[in-house]
């Protein structure tokens, strides 16, 4: 009788550290499950921001190409306007508020002009 309560005591703290064995091993499966999750959201975000800063990057270059490029233009017209653009006599050195109007004025008519001129060539 003292051996099968023996018995039946050790198999009671048998099962009892086979239950927390086994307790310990499921909440370290739901721990590697939980870092392995998190490791996958993390390696995902960072994948998407660098997505996105190379997305802004490339956005940005092409601005940069296209600002680039409409300054050449405009230098180049500027270039071609002042090489064609005779500036009437005494412009140089305005006599007056209203002769200085007159001169910036026939300077934005011929540039204007010009402009029509440039575009169709």
């Amino acid at each position: 009788m003292i051996t099968k309560v023996l018995r039946n005591f050790f198999l009671g703290i048998l099962a009892t550290v086979l239950i927390g064995s086994l307790s310990y091993y499921i909440r370290l499966k739901m721990i590697e499950k939980s870092a392995e999750h998190f490791i996958t959201k993390s390696q995902e975000y960072s994948k998407q921001v660098l997505e996105q800063q190379r997305s802004n990057l490339q956005a940005k270059q092409r601005q940069a190409e296209h600002d680039y490029k409409k300054a050449q233009e405009e230098h180049a017209f500027n270039e071609a306007f002042y090489a064609w653009y005779t500036e009437p006599d005494g412009c140089d050195n305005w006599k007056s508020d209203s002769h200085m109007v007159e001169c910036v004025n026939h300077k934005i008519n011929a540039k204007n002009t010009f402009k029509s001129i440039y575009q169709n060539n």
